[in-house]
């Protein structure tokens, strides 16, 4: 992993407009991912927080936060309501801690509270 994905509680903040103290909370609740001390996963934690504005409050009381991340992802980077295998495959999210098995099931759970619609004959979870 480059140091470039990552970003101190204070700068995290200053993007996703929160104060440093919620970014180091929600790491501690095991929202955010964060790779080492004091560093937190720049694309995890901007999805996280463009998924929470598509969700309920009580969604996001309930979903896993990797789902949560996923929506985030989902919503604006596949705009479309189709998805399609190859979408889920460019989904990959190892670096987030996730296997791809575990990326595709969290896509998959994303799309469907966003309505979205896909078909569950054309995806297949291919292990590396």
């Amino acid at each position: 992993m480059t140091r470039a994905l990552f970003l101190t509680a204070t700068d995290l903040a200053e993007h996703v407009g929160v104060s440093p103290r919620r970014i180091r909370q929600l790491a501690e609740e095991g929202k955010l991912v964060r790779p080492e001390r004091g560093l937190y996963d720049t694309s995890f934690a901007i999805n996280y927080f463009l998924g929470a504005k598509r969700l309920s409050d009580t969604q996001k009381q309930y979903i896993d936060p990797k789902v949560q991340a996923s929506v985030g992802w989902l919503f604006h980077y596949l705009p479309e309501n189709a998805i399609h295998k190859g979408d889920l495959e460019l989904a990959d999210r190892e670096r987030w801690g996730m296997t791809r098995e575990e990326s595709m099931l969290a896509l998959i759970k994303a799309a469907a509270l966003l309505g979205r619609k896909f078909d569950f004959q054309k995806i297949k979870l291919i292990k590396k």
